[in-house]
């Protein structure tokens, strides 16, 4: 259960913002910088989030775990009091790499504690309240702005997260590795460290600038995305030469499940987060619709990727034949991401309904 708290706080944090955004920039006269509240937390959680595997393995499961949580929590108070935009960007980036230590852990513990022939039913239960509450985050982060204010979107992780903290402190019982804190920092491969989280944000900077605050042919767009190049090939040269405990060890790559997979993982966390990211600011900014009711138009989505992540988990789980279910997806999701392109200003509810649902049930079954 306190899993199961931690990820939806972390998955919540992902999108509650969205809908707030709109009344943030106007608070802090920010035209330019707003998204930066989303997108500092992304960037820092896809940058530092692989990297918390490796440090379970060093440190133990339960530390790693409770020490995440703690800065989680502690920078969603600081979110929830900044007084300026950038304070705002600055401490969700911090709070990024507590949501993406979260989520990483969360799934390695459950892998820790489930028997294989049960870890599918799990895994379904834990995607679904994944996908179930970045979803429905614009709704609560809607009816938190319409109501209260946009802060308590931060403010609601601090009694959650310190629930979540005690419990895993006095039941989570996994045995924490042998070894002296000194032998355990030693073990740190503060190298490929350092390279992939460089690597990572130079790749993440260039997207998220490119086409918008620079042109993609420019010079900075250009030398972001040939750092990330070079950074990244050393960095694999380092994990595959050089470290001694690296934070990807090539041997997991001989089975080629693992690479489509990642792969597959790739490119449905880019459907997934862009439509729960930009629709909402779309509702609101494009057809000025409040930020609750922006939020209500996404719950379909969200039942919907929930049925298909439960239910693919426990037929899985029941009978096998895992690839059914993947392809199924795939041709949904292509589908449905081509209606999605459809939607314009003057729209149908039913047609966004509809499609809705179909992608729910599409990212649900992947």
């Amino acid at each position: 259960m306190a899993l199961i708290i931690s990820l939806i706080m972390s998955s919540l944090d992902i999108s509650i913002v969205a809908t707030a955004l709109p009344t943030i920039s106007n608070q802090f006269h920010s035209k330019d910088e707003y998204t930066w509240v989303i997108t500092s937390y992304m960037l820092a959680k896809t940058a530092f989030q692989p990297m918390f595997g490796k440090f379970a393995d060093i440190f133990g499961r339960r530390p790693i775990m409770i020490c995440v949580l703690i800065v989680f929590v502690g920078t969603s108070a600081i979110c929830g009091a900044a007084n300026n935009i950038k304070m705002l960007i600055i401490f969700r980036g911090i709070q990024g790499i507590g949501g993406g230590g979260i989520m990483a852990m969360t799934n390695i513990i459950i892998s820790d504690i489930v028997p294989l022939k049960q870890r599918g039913v799990y895994m379904g239960i834990s995607g679904a309240v994944f996908a179930f509450a970045s979803v429905i985050g614009p709704l609560i982060g809607g009816v938190f702005t319409d109501q209260l204010s946009w802060r308590w979107a931060f403010y609601v992780n601090i009694p959650i997260g310190i629930i979540a903290v005690i419990v895993i402190a006095l039941f989570v019982n996994i045995p924490t590795p042998a070894g002296s804190f000194s032998e355990k920092i030693r073990k740190i491969d503060f190298i490929g460290t350092f390279l992939l989280v460089f690597s990572v944000v130079l790749l993440l900077l260039g997207l998220s600038w490119g086409g918008t605050k620079y042109s993609w042919k420019s010079a900075t767009i250009i030398l972001f995305f040939v750092g990330f190049f070079i950074g990244f090939s050393i960095y694999l040269l380092v994990e595959w030469k050089v470290a001694k405990e690296p934070i990807t060890p090539f041997q997991i790559f001989k089975n080629k499940n693992v690479g489509l997979c990642c792969l597959i993982s790739f490119f449905l966390g880019i459907t997934f987060i862009g439509v729960t990211n930009t629709m909402p600011l779309l509702y609101q900014d494009g057809r000025g619709i409040s930020a609750t009711n922006s939020g209500l138009r996404l719950v379909p989505y969200s039942v919907m990727l929930s049925v298909g992540n439960i239910g693919s988990g426990y037929l899985i789980g029941k009978y096998g034949y895992v690839e059914r279910y993947m392809r199924t997806g795939g041709v949904l999701l292509i589908v449905a991401a081509y209606l999605i392109s459809l939607f314009g200003l003057n729209s149908s509810y039913v047609f966004e309904f509809f499609t809705f649902c179909l992608l729910g049930i599409s990212v649900g079954l992947n």
